[in-house]
């Protein structure tokens, strides 16, 4: 008696419909006794195919309604290998496969070759702000980023790739960049790696296709201030208050719309970062205004922040116990670029602590997955408790949480200050030229001396 588990991996040259699944139970290599399943098992008989990402925002995910592992751009092509349910299978590598919404694709016609890159020159060039490095490449396939866990490295990394890269071309005007490298990894994934000069460090990247290109824009870290401006002075924040009309959030025990108090607490801190002279961005204009999670992040990079606070006031899922523990403040995060950010913010919450910590959390949300800046998602506090409610309702104690979100900005940007002073960055601006003596002019009446007079010699009026 007991329970026994085994299993059976279905290969790829497996092939059957409505199979009998048969289990045995031995000992000592002797069968004791052999059962039936009572379901059947039948493979996919789906043959692959190629398919286009269609428009909109797109995830490969490791299993149906699963975690993500790439975010293909539209028009990108991938080769499926079989359907189920409404989900399309994606073989990436022979050892990576993910799945895809069948929504979302659209599939091209029997016989189209598999997507088949090839690599070719790599140049870089310094752009404001930024070093360009782009690719030649013959066909859009699916990419993705790794930043070093010190912002000193960037490694792009293509599927479907062939590399046949006989040049890269370095921009002179460039101080960014120390090498680009490249590397084929296995038959078909290429590596491009971009190391950065000592003393540099990645702000942030965007990706994007043009024509038979891959353009991959990396950000230089803003020129902070100096003492004893405020670190924050000039630089563009994105403030975003959360929700809309059409998903308003979570709601409090007297009705108060998490849309309506994440905009008031944008609006404060749009007005303690505008007394530090830093430029706020807000991605709602009224507490009614409807934007999509897209068009904030296209504002956002439209108008190249420095960083991005996505502004949020948390709730408990359905059936979750709300007394198991303590809730309160907690900020989210999702790049390596965005990690000092977080931190920073977390421990200015922490600072007075209105409400207790529940930590500092990497997080898969649209917001926080900016590549182009450092960006946070912030909860404040849960609307749902009647205590906590209260807090956001009150002007004083609201005010407490914009300031904390606040002091987390100037800490990020006062640190990036500091870092910059100590790696020698950005350089001293040239010294001015001093200017050269001319010589006293001609007298009045006198003929004027030339720079060709002066240059001929004197003639030898002395007889040999």
């Amino acid at each position: 008696s007991g329970l026994y588990e085994g299993a059976y991996r279905v290969g790829p040259s497996d092939s059957f419909s409505s199979a009998e699944i048969v289990v045995a139970l031995k000992r000592e290599r002797r069968v004791v006794t052999r059962a039936a399943a009572h379901g059947r098992l039948s493979t996919p008989q789906t043959p692959p195919g190629v398919a286009w990402v269609r428009g909109g925002t797109t995830y490969i995910r490791s299993a149906p309604e699963s975690g993500f592992i790439l975010f293909p751009a539209p028009g990108t092509r991938l080769l499926t290998t079989a359907r189920v349910e409404g989900w399309a299978k994606v073989e990436l590598t022979p050892s990576l496969s993910g799945w895809i919404e069948e929504k979302s694709l659209e599939r091209l016609p029997a016989g189209t070759p598999p997507p088949a890159a090839v690599v070719g020159t790599i140049r870089a060039a310094a752009a404001p702000g930024s070093t360009v490095i782009s690719l030649d490449l013959s066909q859009q396939v699916p990419y993705e980023v790794e930043e070093s866990p010190d912002l000193d490295r960037v490694t792009l990394r293509l599927y479907y790739s062939a590399g046949h890269t006989n040049w890269v071309i370095y921009d002179d005007q460039d101080d960014f960049l120390r090498q680009v490298r490249w590397e084929q990894r296995g038959s078909d994934v290429v590596e491009v790696t971009a190391d950065l000069r000592p003393g540099r460090r990645l702000w942030g990247y965007d990706v994007s296709y043009k024509e038979r290109s891959l353009r991959l824009e990396l950000r230089h870290p803003p020129a902070i201030a100096p003492k004893p401006r405020s670190a924050l002075s000039g630089r563009v924040i994105i403030v975003d208050p959360g929700h809309s009309p059409s998903s308003p959030g979570a709601i409090g025990p007297h009705r108060t719309l998490e849309m309506d108090v994440n905009y008031a607490l944008a609006k404060e801190l749009e007005a303690l970062l505008s007394a530090e002279g830093a430029q706020p961005v807000v991605t709602r204009s009224s507490p009614a205004d409807e934007v999509t999670l897209g068009e904030r992040m296209r504002l956002a990079w439209s108008r190249r922040g420095d960083a991005f606070v996505s502004v949020h006031n948390n709730a408990l899922a359905d059936g979750e116990n709300p007394f198991d523990r303590p809730h309160g403040y907690s900020v989210f995060f999702y790049h390596p670029h965005s990690l000092a950010l977080a931190r920073a913010t977390h421990q200015a919450y922490g600072r007075d602590a209105l409400l207790p910590s529940e930590g500092l959390r990497y997080g898969n949300l649209m917001v926080a997955r900016a590549t182009q800046m450092p960006s946070i998602l912030t909860e404040s506090a849960y609307l749902m408790y009647p205590d906590q409610e209260d807090l956001l309702l009150t002007p004083a104690k609201r005010r407490e949480f914009a300031r904390a979100m606040l002091e987390g900005l100037r800490r990020f940007f006062e640190a990036e200050r500091e870092r910059q002073a100590a790696a020698g960055w950005p350089p001293p601006p040239p010294a001015p030229r001093a200017k050269a003596k001319t010589a006293p002019g001609p007298k009045q009446g006198a003929a004027p001396r030339t720079g060709a007079a002066r240059a001929q010699p004197k003639k030898n009026t002395k007889r040999p």
